[in-house]
This record gives structure tokens, sequence and C-alpha cells, in this order.
């Protein structure tokens, strides 16, 4: 199985709790009440995402240039500078 690396974006959310999303995998969002939970919750999406694809015989997406404005979002959506960022996976799908 191949090994994957995706970058997930965490968003505050004004309720409570963080929304968690991957760019390169369009649509595959997540959330969780922590920090830790909502990893959790994304990994999960990305792995059924990726198993998806895979069932249906399309290449895993791979990330691409333009990552360079993520670290500014995470900055500003968590107020934790760069320890916002984290890199999910790998996944092996």
């Amino acid at each position: 199985m191949e090994t994957h690396h995706y970058t997930v974006i965490l968003e505050r959310e004004e309720e409570g709790g963080y929304h968690a999303f991957c760019p390169t995998l369009k649509g595959c969002h997540s959330q969780g009440d922590t920090l830790e939970e909502a990893l959790v919750n994304v990994r999960e999406a990305i792995e059924a995402y990726l198993e998806r694809l895979q069932k249906h015989g399309e290449p895993a997406p791979v990330e691409g240039d333009g990552n360079e404005s993520y670290p500014s979002l995470v900055r500003n959506s968590l107020g934790l500078g760069n320890a916002g960022m984290y890199p999910c996976c790998p996944t092996n799908c």
C-alpha cells in the first residue's frame, strides 16, 4: 500500500469545537470537540475517502504547490501560529 501525506486545516468553531478539512481532498471534512478528536475524525474521513477512490480504480490525489498560504489561514483561525497546521497522515491506502 502507498503512503500519502496530506495537510489538514483546523478551524475553531464559534459555538465550540473544531472543523477539520483536507484541502487536497475536495469535500473531505470532519469535526471534533477538541483538536485531538478533530484530528482523529478527519484522519478517518481521509482514509474512507482514499478507500473509496481505490475501490473505483481512481488514483489518490497528490498535494501540489500553493500550500504556502495554509499556515496563515491556520494562524488566523486558531490563534496558534503554525502549531495549528498538522500533517495528518500518512495513510496506508
